[in-house]
């Protein structure tokens, strides 16, 4: 799988096992974002269960919630099949978004 570039956050203990509060250290994580920081998410990316929810308890619209893998269109979800390269060149590399100051 090829991840996009930017910030890659998953766990609190690296490469360690994936303890059980990992949906709630994720959720905290983007709430200090979005609450501390007053950084506007507009689209989120992952592939476990714990992003989709994480990211709906932030706010984040599932219009705007991209899955790839096994998840891939859970709950909703917009769906990433194979890698991003596809989806790169046709959402991201258009995406007003991007134009950040």
């Amino acid at each position: 799988m090829t991840l996009p570039q930017g910030q890659l956050h998953t766990n609190p203990y690296g490469d360690g096992p994936i303890p059980g509060n990992t949906q709630a250290y994720k959720t905290e994580y983007l709430n200090q974002l979005i609450n501390d920081s007053s950084i506007e998410i507009v689209r989120a990316y992952g592939n476990a269960t714990t992003d989709i929810a994480a990211y709906a308890d932030a706010g984040i619209s599932i219009d705007e919630t991209y899955i790839i893998g096994e998840n891939a269109g859970m709950d909703g979800t917009q769906a990433v099949y194979g890698d991003y390269a596809y989806h790169f060149a046709d959402k991201i590399s258009e995406f007003a978004g991007l134009n950040c100051d």
